[in-house]
């Protein structure tokens, strides 16, 4: 089996959608992550399986003790900053707050 084919069929497994997933979200939220938030979306990617690391990105809002995440970004970047990090972790975008 040649190398063309062995990646054809590691994208096709469970395994290579997720990576191709998170890898595709990081390309397409990577200017409004910069927009919103001030710095690279790499900052807080741990390559391509892991992807999005929110417990870094949750030091880096300094949140508060008696506050979740989401209430800390909503509190610093509105929700276009929730819409962002929700995508990247593969949550439903929210519309209303």
């Amino acid at each position: 089996m040649n190398e063309k084919t062995e990646t054809q069929k590691f994208f096709e497994s469970s395994s290579g959608k997720i990576i191709l997933r998170n890898r595709m979200a990081s390309l397409k939220l990577n200017m409004p992550f910069i927009k919103v938030f001030g710095v690279r979306l790499k900052t807080f990617w741990e390559g391509n399986i892991l992807g999005f690391d929110i417990i870094a990105f949750d030091e880096f809002l300094k949140t508060r003790k008696d506050e979740s995440t989401q209430q800390a970004i909503f509190r610093q970047f509105g929700q276009d900053g929730v819409n962002i990090v929700r995508e990247l972790l593969g949550m439903k975008r929210e519309t209303t707050r």
